[in-house]
């Protein structure tokens, strides 16, 4: 989903290894548009997957088969 590190770790409250003590200590940035946008389209994904709703993903070519010549 191309979604920031930083801001799936505010919404779990899990920093990873790569924040030192003192960047966890002072850093109290939630990035809360942030996480609203990207809680919206998850929850979008669950409904869609509920509904079995098919979408194409964005990450995936289509291709077209040729036609045989005989």
């Amino acid at each position: 989903m191309h979604i920031d590190p930083r801001v799936i770790e505010a919404i779990t409250n899990h920093f990873g290894p790569q924040i030192s003590a003192m960047a966890a200590r002072y850093t109290h940035t939630k990035y809360p548009d942030e996480q609203r946008r990207v809680l919206k389209a998850w929850a979008q994904r669950i409904r869609n997957a509920a509904d079995r709703v098919e979408v194409a993903a964005a990450n995936v070519a289509q291709f077209q088969l040729k036609e045989q010549t005989s």
